[in-house]
C-alpha cells in the first residue's frame, strides 16, 4: 500500500502508494489520485522533497531540484499534478503563472457546463476525477501565492484578486463530491454562477484604460 517514503526539508514525512493501486478505476480515483491531490498541497508548501524511499527495494533516491522529482513523480505516479509556484521570487513570474492556472479554471467550467448540457447519462466518475483537479488547481495556487508573500513580505493588488478567483470554487468542489446526491441541474447553475464570478474578477485585474487609450 505505502511503498514510497518521502522525506521534505522541513522533516516531515509523506506516504505514496505503488502501481499495484492504479489499475482499480475506483481505487485509483478515490484513494491513489485523492493522496496525490493532498500530496500536491505539501509539496506546495514546502516545495520539492529532498529525498524517496522504495519500502520494496530498500531504493533511496535524493533530489537536489525541482525537475528531477517531477521526472520521477510522472514516471511513478502521476502526470498532471500541479505543485504550484513556490519556488518563484519574482512578483511578474508569480502573476504570470496565476494567470495560466485562471485560464485553466475557466477553460474547464465552461468545458463542464457543455458537457453537463450534453452529457445522456450523468457521469459520477468523471465529475469526480475532473472536480478534483481543479480542486489541486485552486489549492496549490492559494498556497503558492501565501507562501510568496510571507517569504518575500511582497504582495500587490492582483495577488489577492488571484486568491478570491482560486477560493471561488469550494463549494462547487465540495459539492461535486457527494456522488449519487448531485444534482446535474444544480450543478450547472454553479458552474455558471462561477464562471460569472472569475469573469468579473479577472476583468478587475485589467488596468483601466484611460479615454484617450481607448481610440488608439
Amino acid at each position: 500500500m505505502n511503498r514510497y517514503s518521502v522525506q521534505f526539508k522541513d522533516g516531515r514525512e509523506y506516504t505514496l502508494y505503488g502501481s499495484d493501486y492504479f489499475n482499480d478505476k475506483a481505487v485509483f480515483y478515490r484513494h491513489h489520485y485523492s493522496n496525490l491531490i493532498a500530496f500536491s498541497v505539501v509539496v506546495a508548501e514546502n516545495g520539492y522533497p529532498i529525498s524517496i524511499k522504495d519500502n520494496e527495494s530498500k531504493e533511496l533516491l535524493n533530489f537536489d531540484k525541482m525537475e528531477s522529482f517531477k521526472l520521477w513523480f510522472e514516471k511513478n505516479q502521476a502526470k498532471g499534478i500541479d505543485f504550484g509556484f513556490s519556488e518563484l521570487d519574482d512578483l511578474k513570474k508569480i502573476e504570470n503563472e496565476c494567470y495560466i492556472r485562471v485560464n485553466k479554471i475557466i477553460s474547464f467550467i465552461l468545458q463542464e457546463i457543455k458537457e453537463l448540457q450534453s452529457e445522456q447519462k450523468f457521469d459520477t466518475w468523471r465529475i469526480d476525477g475532473g472536480y478534483k483537479v481543479l480542486k489541486m488547481i485552486c489549492n496549490v495556487s492559494i498556497v503558492s501565492i501565501n507562501s510568496f508573500e510571507s517569504r518575500t513580505n511582497l504582495s500587490s493588488n492582483k495577488l489577492t484578486i488571484f486568491k478570491r478567483i482560486f477560493d471561488t470554487p469550494k463549494e462547487l468542489v465540495d459539492y461535486s463530491q457527494t456522488a449519487d446526491k448531485i444534482k446535474p441541474e444544480k450543478l450547472i447553475r454553479m458552474c455558471k454562477s462561477d464562471l460569472n464570478s472569475i469573469l468579473n474578477l479577472k476583468k478587475s485585474l485589467e488596468p483601466i484604460k484611460r479615454w484617450w487609450e481607448i481610440w488608439k
